[in-house]
């Protein structure tokens, strides 16, 4: 086998998906994959992995990462940076937040089951929340505003 100078027998590569809410799942998994690679015999001075991509939100999350790595020079403490901007973002919606939202839709649920679950319904509620009044640090919706360039009372965006 012919060897190329510079370049590895072996990368590592971390692809990150996209999906919103997945961009979460994404920062638990890769603090698993951190955690069980740490703990394996890596050569001294290589990097965990020596490619990070994503997209759309797996984008960001890569972003996060990279910007901790080239900021401190170790992975070490990146896994809990990537969680930290999650919980930043993190909001509990009203439902959430209400002892009394899930068994009382439970407890009617038990009774009739073409009434929601309160798993069901907390999930609705919370995305009805979050579409009407948005979520603070990641946005707020945008009220309809007037179009009056053509005195027109309907023409609303």
């Amino acid at each position: 086998m012919n060897k190329r100078v510079g370049v590895p027998e072996k990368e590592r590569a971390l692809v990150l998906q996209g999906g919103g809410s997945l961009g979460a799942y994404g920062a638990g998994a890769y603090s698993a994959l951190y955690e069980s690679l740490s703990k394996m015999d890596i050569e001294k001075g290589k990097p965990i992995f020596d490619i990070i991509a994503g997209t759309s939100i797996g984008a960001i999350n890569a972003a996060v990462l990279v910007s901790y790595v080239v900021e401190n020079e170790t992975y070490e403490g990146s896994a809990e940076r990537v969680v930290d901007f999650w919980n930043y973002l993190s909001k509990e919606s009203i439902a959430e937040t209400n002892p009394f939202f899930k068994p009382w839709w439970d407890y009617w649920h038990t009774i009739d089951r073409e009434v929601a679950s309160g798993e069901a319904a907390r999930t609705y509620y919370s995305a009805k929340e979050f579409a009407i009044f948005g979520v603070p640090s990641v946005f707020y919706p945008h009220g309809p505003t007037h179009d009056n360039k053509f005195f027109d009372s309907d023409n609303i965006w």
